[in-house]
């Protein structure tokens, strides 16, 4: 403690952590009014004896103020620090003892006749102007006045999240953000001053990179530093964090089985939060610089955590991306290993013994048992954990609960791990021993899922009803019917008959987050699972993962089957339902090869139409490499051909063509002699129209006319009217008019809707009646252009293809504007830029330039 026995000192302030923010602001209105004050924040030395620092701060101060709130009357070291200066003045005369309120409650025991100065609810002017009257009236003080603590503020304007109260130590925060909610926070000091300076404006780096052990708490630190940043040093706030769904001695996963990569996930997150979601349909190669693009001109901060589950590629990527960002903006980045180099890098170890032992006062505020332990007990438990927060917390947590009654039984439990074994791993077991039935389900149910989830999907995976499980076992006798094959036993047996309500499991994952077990979204509404709880689960709770899982997947094959295929009326449904949908395609990724074919074939037209193409890519490519694996070259043809189509929709031409040659080779494999089967016919053509939309993008339309005219042969040879048909005939019309050949192109267009119709093929006649009306707006005859694309927007509503609305809303938009009905063609090409927005579709500046003539008098 600084200072000697002689100097005066007003004022001792007696307060427990959580209450910290507090006490620091009641100290500094008292230092600035030229009161000397005591406070263990500022004047108690790290490496000090606890005890004797606060008797000797007791001994030299001539008042006490103890900030009242629960976990102050609960806690078992403030409770001798008021006590001894209620001893020296019991009736209050001399006012020794000062009472400051700063929660709604009321004191009880001995404190409950003391009248106190009450701070709650009041603004930080009535709150100092309160204290001062009520009050009569260098060292480690901070440079600047500490903030006014969040609870006692009002709440933050609309728009604008404010930090959360879990840490009432932090400032008033009005950055706009998406960081989770900062869990209590001790020591650090030293790093946070680094992370401070690495952040600055005059820093040459680009920020900071936080590595260390599993458990060390380097997400917290990145998220508090966050918080701390100086008011003003940035407009927003982006915090992204990727989680290891498996993880191998090193820490480090091969994540080449999930739908999506760690990379395509973290580009993803971050385009969202700045409002780009354009950038999400781009080649991924292209989204690092277009996301550069994006923050150009802003003053960003970037929270990159759980790095180490990317592929050693991907963190090369991320930290080519980091060290290009443009001036003003900033990253964190947090790891178990360092990427790159040349980077402002903190290697995070054990917390020391102050930080430890105020981790673990604060806990003692919540729980009775730990509030009885000595310091020296305490030493021990941080010695015996490793100084890892996590650990200590875990094991703090035993104390009180089933065999761990005392502070000695927990060690003694520790003590008793068989060499060789990891302590984390043996913390978990003892709790997850412990866990309610809400509890591990909800735990085991979030090991599925790679990004937070809300609360409500979670609820829907762990809590299916009777009747939904009638449908669940009805759709999957028809689905292993339809495979001739029989229906395995259902393997739910694990987690079947419990039931729980949303509110019980949203009250279980709260109480998990508490026990740092997850992670929660500031408002607590969505929730993600730390990795080593989930690598934990896999190993220990292998049956109740099992069934979790299979649950998932029959609830997702349920909804998929159902409401996938051309059931374009139902694809809201699987709209709603895909948060919950997109973990189990992993699992269907890794099951059966020809229920992940159906499963691809009844999402084909959802993804294409609700604009997922990544999704479908990513599905697709993964479904062609496990049919080949199986020898089932028909299915590989066809996944092949449906990648070629994603990347037309790209208009990505190489890419196109070497989909085709793919095609074309594994459908060369299924069926030999094609010309001696009907399905080889049609697959031979199919790859032959990838070639020519390949050829097409190439610009080269001679070419691409005779590859379409040959397409149209071959179907024709098996039907004179399919879908086939109209398909080719409208491909081949496309590439007549952009060729120039507008009389060929109307032939054509009108005989491929002729043979749409008489097929019933829907989605044909809305693709061949719009291409008619680009075709009259090309020959400039714009009321008939307005007719046709009005009569293809109704048809490609009813299907609900996004592109082909996107398109019409385009026509009807330029055939409105050439009549001279601007301020009608407005809301038309406004949804048309919408949608290719969101599609990330390369018409999108089509639909501005359609826009841009409907706001101005320009001519295109």
């Amino acid at each position: 403690m600084t200072g000697t026995s002689s100097d005066k000192v007003h004022f001792f302030i007696s307060y427990t952590g959580v209450d910290q923010g507090w006490a620091e602001w009641i100290a500094w209105q008292l230092e600035q009014a030229g009161q000397r004050t005591l406070i263990q924040a500022w004047d108690f030395k790290s490496g000090g004896v606890f005890p004797g620092d606060m008797h000797r701060a007791l001994q030299q101060s001539a008042r006490v103020i103890a900030v009242l709130s629960p976990a102050y009357m609960e806690s078992g070291f403030c409770q001798p620090e008021w006590q001894a200066a209620f001893a020296d003045d019991p009736t209050g005369e001399k006012g020794v003892l000062v009472c400051v309120r700063v929660a709604d409650f009321k004191p009880d025991g001995l404190l409950r006749g003391r009248t106190y100065i009450d701070l709650v609810g009041l603004t930080e002017e009535k709150a100092r102007a309160r204290l001062m009257e009520r009050l009569d009236h260098k060292r480690a003080v901070p440079a600047s006045a500490p903030g006014f603590p969040p609870a006692a503020v009002a709440a933050a304007p609309a728009g604008v999240t404010a930090a959360p109260p879990a840490f009432p130590g932090s400032p008033p925060f009005s950055i706009p953000h998406n960081l989770p909610a900062l869990q209590p926070f001790f020591g650090r000091e030293e790093e946070l001053g680094q992370i401070a300076v690495a952040l600055e404006p005059e820093s040459r780096t680009w920020g900071a990179l936080i590595d260390g052990p599993g458990g060390m708490g380097k997400t917290s630190l990145a998220v508090r530093a966050a918080f701390s940043v100086k008011p003003g040093a940035f407009d927003r706030i982006v915090f992204v964090s990727l989680k290891s769904r498996e993880l191998d001695d090193e820490g480090l996963r091969d994540l080449s089985g999930f739908i999506l990569s760690g990379l395509t996930e973290l580009l993803g997150e971050l385009a969202r939060e700045l409002g780009r979601d354009d950038i999400l349909k781009q080649a991924e190669e292209q989204r690092p610089l277009l996301l550069l693009e994006a923050l150009r001109g802003s003053r960003a901060l970037l929270i990159l955590d759980n790095l180490e589950s990317l592929l050693k590629k991907e963190r090369d990527i991320v930290f080519t991306f980091v060290k290009r960002l443009p001036a003003g903006c900033k990253a964190i980045l947090t790891c178990r290993g360092r990427i790159g180099s040349g980077a402002e890098e903190l290697i995070l170890g054990k917390l020391n013994e102050d930080a430890a032992l105020a981790t673990l006062a604060e806990l003692a505020t919540h729980n009775r048992e730990l509030a009885k332990t000595s310091e020296a007990e305490r030493l021990v438990l941080y010695r015996e954990t490793g100084g890892a927060p996590l650990l200590l917390r875990w094991t703090a947590g035993q104390i009180g609960r089933g065999h761990c009654l005392t502070f000695t039984d927990a060690i003694e439990y520790l003590r008793s791990c068989p060499k060789g074994n990891d302590p984390l791993e043996f913390v978990f077991g003892d709790l997850a021993a412990d866990f309610s039935v809400a509890e591990t389900l909800a735990l085991c149910a979030l090991t599925f899922f790679t990004l937070a989830v809300s609360v409500e999907h979670i609820a829907a995976l762990v809590n299916p009803m009777p009747a939904e499980r009638e449908e669940r076992t009805a759709a999957r006798a028809a689905f292993y019917h339809a495979l001739k094959k029989p229906m395995p036993v259902d393997t739910d047996d694990a987690i079947k008959g419990q039931s729980f309500s949303e509110i019980e499991i949203d009250r279980a994952l709260r109480s998990l987050a508490n026990r740092s077990l997850v992670i929660p979204s500031t408002e607590l509404q969505r929730f993600s699972l730390v990795p080593l709880v989930a690598d934990f689960l896999r190993k220990h709770k292998p049956e109740v993962i099992a069934a979790t899982g299979n649950r998932l997947e029959q609830r997702a094959l349920t909804l998929i089957l159902e409401n996938g295929f051309r059931n374009h009326g139902n694809f809201p449904t699987l709209e709603t339902a895909w948060p919950g949908i997109a973990p189990a395609l992993p699992l269907f990724l890794a099951g059966p090869n020809d229920r992940l074919q159906r499963v691809c074939l009844a999402l084909d037209d959802f993804l294409d139409f609700t604009g997922r193409w990544d999704e479908w890519l990513a599905l697709g490519t993964q479904a062609e490499a496990r049919a080949i694996a199986a020898g089932d070259y028909q299915w590989a043809g066809w996944r092949a051909y449906q990648a070629g189509w994603v990347h037309r929709l790209h208009e990505q031409a190489e890419a196109v063509s070497a989909c085709a040659d793919r095609a074309a080779s594994h459908w060369q494999k299924a069926f030999p002699t094609c010309d001696a089967r009907r399905e080889g016919i049609r697959v031979r053509a199919f790859a032959l129209r990838l070639r020519g939309i390949g050829l097409e993008l190439q610009k080269d339309y001679i070419a691409a006319i005779a590859a379409y005219h040959q397409v149209v042969e071959l179907f024709r040879s098996l039907a004179t009217a399919s879908e086939d048909v109209a398909l080719a005939l409208n491909s081949l019309a496309s590439v007549e008019q952009l060729s120039g050949d507008l009389e060929a192109a109307e032939r054509d267009f009108r005989e491929a809707l002729h043979v749409a119709n008489v097929a019933g093929y829907a989605e044909g006649v809305a693709y061949c009646t719009g291409n008619l009306a680009l075709l009259a707006m090309t020959r400039e005859d714009w009321p008939l252009a307005e007719r046709l694309a009005r009569e293809s927007l109704a048809l490609s509503e009813k299907v609900g293809r996004l592109e082909l609305i996107a398109m019409d809303s385009r026509r009807i938009a330029v055939a409105l504007a050439r009549q001279g009905s601007k301020a009608a063609a407005l809301p038309y090409a406004h949804r048309a830029v919408e949608i290719f927005t969101r599609l990330g579709s390369p018409d999108l500046a089509g639909a501005q330039a359609a826009l841009k003539l409907c706001e101005n008098d320009v001519v295109d």
